[in-house]
């Protein structure tokens, strides 16, 4: 358990540091980093499941779980875009609270190591909030839209949770679903953006790849 809390920990930070990674893409569109964040991660889980031999499920679990992990990056990303970091990182980290309520209301209240776990994850975002500059903090002014979708990836997150925990999911399998989905539906929203033409999305600077490769392998992949 020890070592459970310590990868809370762990995907917390990284998780946190979605906000930063969006704030330094700011000069890119939303959609054009949600494609470039899902094109790389699906890129990447692939090779892994090539490398590793994965065997991939077609289990209805595993595409609901798939649908529910998209919509977690979807709507995270969307979400530091439109309101303050400060007070998105700390939404998304009540995550652990909702499962545990969720499985409390199933029957099953939560343990001491539980909770200290769920307190590791939010103090791990706090602290990736805490070690950014002031300008990346308050870069963004909050908007209601934007702290909704904040509580719609914690929501997303915890559905996730609830699915993997119950139906004992595949990760590589989820999470090529949810980077095939995220990926056609952020093509579909370029699309949408710029009146259903076949423009294709703006290409990055080299800096820009280097921080989307970042936010893809470290808040996407390694993280989850």
């Amino acid at each position: 358990m020890a070592r459970g809390n310590l990868y809370s920990l762990l995907a917390s930070l990284l998780w946190g540091a979605t906000g930063l990674w969006m704030y330094y893409l700011r000069e890119l569109s939303l959609e054009s980093v949600l494609f470039f964040r899902f094109l790389v991660s699906l890129l990447f889980i692939a090779l892994i499941a090539v490398f590793l031999k994965s065997h991939i499920v077609g289990r209805n679990a595993d595409f609901l779980g798939g649908i529910a992990l998209c919509s977690y990056y979807c709507f995270a990303t969307t979400a530091f875009v439109s309101a303050n970091m400060i007070d998105v990182g700390f939404i998304i980290s009540t995550t652990p609270f909702f499962v545990m309520l969720w499985w409390w209301l199933k029957g099953r209240p939560p343990n001491g190591l539980q909770l200290a776990g769920a307190m590791l994850a939010t103090i791990g975002t706090l602290l990736v909030i805490a070690g950014a500059e002031p300008a990346v903090m308050t870069g963004v002014s909050n908007s209601t839209p934007g702290l909704l979708f904040a509580f719609g990836a914690a929501l997303s997150m915890t559905l996730y949770s609830v699915i993997s925990a119950s139906a004992g999911t595949s990760a590589i399998t989820v999470n090529l679903w949810a980077f095939l989905i995220g990926l056609l539906a952020s093509m579909l929203l370029f699309s949408a953006s710029h009146g259903f033409s076949l423009a294709v999305p703006f290409m990055p600077s080299v800096e820009q790849v280097l921080l989307l490769m970042g936010l893809a392998l470290l808040s996407t992949l390694g993280a989850g």
